[in-house]
Order: structure tokens, then C-alpha cells, then sequence
């Protein structure tokens, strides 16, 4: 009988995508494949005539054949809520991801034979609610409950993965450039040690002017590449004091950039390689699932909410903070409620903490919007927390009543937060 107890990671990338599952004999996230060619899958999918759907290097040798037509870009085309078409036919998204998703992921069946998936994360570049529920449908399809899944941007990941090592990485800034065909791009993590929980942060900047893809593969740039790079190093980590750097993507392949980065070995860690975000993928599953020696951290980017919205209500006679959103949630993900009986309270009050500046606000909706006159145990109250964008919060309260005979008026309050 198998069990559920697999741990997995999914880097979903426009070009190539990568799994990886924690392997408990190591004690660490491994890659699926034996060699690169296994390890990188290529994004693509093809359909034969017949219609059968084939992926990945299949797709692309039959193709090469005439064999089957492809579709590429599918990850990117999605994302950006843009059609994907084969011929002059406009194809399902959520199709073309359960496809790929069924021809990939039974390769994990090789490595854990008796094991279910427990927890998967899906990595992407550009994280939206659109897509992250495109994601969750395709993987419900397949047998894998939304509770099981988890969808971040590869920022996230990347955060899960410095985080998850000793603190001897991440003492002191913790930098890294991605460099591949769309550009190349610096992120920085710098976490505040003097809060508890400690608060990662993720800056971004984009050095495509100076750098692109199409510059490794042209003669006229290929002896001033290191010196162009090295400015933009420099320039990345003026005045920082970075302890660990990462190098990842296509970019670095053929190994222009070395004697750069033994330059930038000086005082520092330098880690080059191409599977950080499926191997954060799957070191996020694990923290999820409360697994690992990873910290609690309060992490923030621009997808993640910076503040607690909590309610004070009594519990078991006595007064507890209730959270309803936390700090470091993903905005679209957070909805949540809680049932509340009033005694003898007209107002409901939420607070809203930001971990950042670390203020206190509070908001008070009466009950009196929902037509409440007597506020006693014969009332029910649920309020609802979600949010409308990152730093926009919807509360929602509602009469539901209290039994047979104190019916449901069905009356809705609501009210916007800035966060």
C-alpha cells in the first residue's frame, strides 16, 4: 500500500522544467534524471495526428520527424492570461498543464515506487491567482488535493532555499543573478535578525541593458563579457555586505563568467548551478508540511501580505488574539473566517499589525449595519478576511443566526482595509 508521504518539487519553466523530491536517506532535495538531458525537460508538448499528446524530448523528436506539431511557450502564454493556439484553435489551459503535469510527474514513480505525494510545490517565474489556479485545477484532476499544493514565484523559492541552509549562509546579504534568455536579473535577501520571527526581504533589479542572452553567442562581445559583467556585479553590490552569491540559469553555461567569479570568491561564498528553484520547491514543501530545521521566518515580496489581521475574542473564557490573515501569506491564498457569538458588544474590532514598521491599527465595523439591535448570545456572527490585492483587505461580516429560532437575516457588512 503506498503511503503519503513523498515530498516533491516542480520548477514549471517556460523553456525547460525540473522535479525534485526530498530523499530522506540524504537528508536533502535530489533531482529527478541521470544526466542533463533527464534533468531538463523541455516545456514543450506535441500532438500527433491521431491526437495523441506527447511531451518533452519525444515531442521534439517527433516533430523533428513531421510527425507531430508542437506547442511551445505554453507556461509564458498562460501566465500572462494570453491564448495559447495549435493551428487556428484556441487550447485549453488547464489542459495543457494536466497533460504535462500526467507526462511528467509519474517520472517520480522511478525513484519512490511506494510512495504518494504529500506535498508539491510548484515553482514559477511570475506568480498571479490566475495561474495559481490553473495549477491547483490541473493537479486536482490528477488525484492531488488543492491541500497538497502549493504554487510561489521563483523569488519565493529562492528565499525557501537560502533559509533553509545554516545561518552560516545567509549572516550577513545573501545575492543572486539569473541569467538566461529573457535577461538577467539580481535578487537580494536581506533579513532583519533584531525581530522574532526574523523578517527575509527580497529586492529585485533588472541588468538586461547591460547583459542579455543574445551577447554570450555574439564574437563582438566575446572578450568584453567578463569586464561588462564584473561592472555589473559591482555595481549590484556596491555597498553591501554580502555574504553568499548565487549564479544560476543559461546564461553561465559555457563558463565565460569564471574568472569573474573566482574574483568575487574573496570573502565570500559563490554557488553556480541551474536547479535552486525546484530544489527551494521542494525544501518549501517540506517547511509546509512541518518538516526540517528551517527557521520561522516571516517572509515578504511583493505577492506577500506584510501585516496580521487578527480579531480579540474570548476563547475557552479567555481572551486570545485570533490571526485571520498572517504576515508573509500570499494575498490571493489568505481567506479565512471565524464564527463569533456577541456579548454584549456592538462593534466588532480587527486589528491589523504590520511586521515591518511594526504599527497597531484598529477598525471597528458596527453591528448595527446588519440590522442588529440586541447584541447577545441569540446572534452568530462570521467574519470573513480575505484580500483584494496585497495591501487591500476585505472584511466581511455576516448574521447567520442562531438555530431554528433566531433565523439567518442574511445580512453582509463590509469593509476595506489598507494594509
Amino acid at each position: 500500500m503506498e503511503e503519503y508521504s513523498l515530498i516533491a518539487g516542480f520548477d514549471l519553466g517556460n523553456e525547460y522544467s525540473q522535479i525534485s523530491y526530498f530523499d530522506d536517506e540524504k537528508a536533502m532535495p535530489v533531482c529527478i534524471g541521470k544526466d542533463d538531458e533527464e534533468m531538463y525537460i523541455p516545456t514543450v508538448l506535441g500532438v500527433k495526428d491521431t491526437g495523441e499528446w506527447l511531451c518533452g524530448r519525444e515531442a521534439l523528436y517527433y516533430n523533428e520527424l513531421g510527425r507531430c506539431k508542437l506547442v511551445k511557450d505554453f507556461v509564458s502564454l498562460i501566465s500572462q492570461e494570453q491564448p495559447v493556439y495549435l493551428d487556428d484553435k484556441v487550447l485549453d489551459p488547464s489542459l495543457l498543464l494536466v497533460t504535462f503535469f500526467k507526462k511528467t510527474l509519474f517520472k517520480l514513480k522511478e525513484y519512490e515506487p511506494n510512495k504518494s505525494i504529500r506535498k508539491i510545490v510548484v515553482a514559477v517565474e511570475k506568480l498571479s491567482e490566475k495561474f495559481a489556479e490553473y495549477i491547483y485545477l490541473a493537479l486536482e484532476s490528477m488525484g492531488i488535493a488543492r491541500s497538497r499544493v502549493e504554487v510561489l514565484s521563483y523569488k519565493q523559492s529562492y528565499l525557501y532555499y537560502v533559509l533553509s541552509h545554516s545561518s552560516n549562509i545567509w549572516v550577513n546579504d545573501v545575492g543572486m543573478f539569473d541569467f538566461n534568455k529573457r535577461g538577467l536579473k539580481y535578487y537580494q535577501i536581506t533579513v532583519d535578525r533584531q525581530r522574532t520571527p526574523h523578517i527575509a526581504g527580497i529586492i529585485e533589479k533588472d541588468y538586461t541593458d547591460s547583459l542579455n542572452y543574445e551577447m554570450v553567442n555574439d564574437e563582438k562581445y566575446r572578450d568584453s563579457l567578463g569586464y561588462i559583467f564584473e561592472n555589473v556585479v559591482q555595481n549590484a553590490i556596491r555597498r553591501q555586505i554580502i555574504s553568499t552569491l548565487y549564479m544560476i540559469g543559461d546564461g553561465f553555461a559555457d563558463g565565460w563568467a569564471e574568472l569573474v567569479m573566482k574574483k568575487l570568491c574573496g570573502g565570500r561564498r559563490v554557488f553556480v548551478g541551474r536547479n535552486l528553484y525546484v530544489m527551494g520547491a521542494c525544501l518549501a514543501a517540506r517547511k509546509y508540511e512541518g518538516l526540517g530545521t528551517m527557521k520561522d521566518f516571516v517572509l515578504i515580496d511583493e505577492d506577500m501580505i506584510a501585516a496580521h489581521v487578527s480579531a480579540n475574542v474570548y476563547v475557552n473564557a479567555v481572551m486570545q488574539e485570533v490571526i485571520l490573515a498572517k504576515a508573509g501569506s500570499i494575498w490571493f491564498e489568505s481567506d479565512n473566517t471565524i464564527d463569533v457569538i456577541p456579548d454584549d458588544e456592538s462593534e466588532i474590532m480587527i486589528n491589523v499589525t504590520n511586521v515591518m514598521t511594526r504599527e497597531v491599527s484598529r477598525h471597528f465595523i458596527s453591528l448595527e449595519a446588519l440590522g442588529l439591535r440586541e447584541f447577545d448570545r441569540r446572534n452568530r456572527i462570521r467574519i470573513r478576511v480575505r484580500f483584494q490585492s496585497v495591501n487591500k483587505c476585505i472584511i466581511t461580516i455576516k448574521d447567520e443566526g442562531f438555530g431554528e429560532l433566531f433565523p439567518s437575516s442574511g445580512r453582509i457588512a463590509e469593509r476595506i482595509i489598507e494594509i
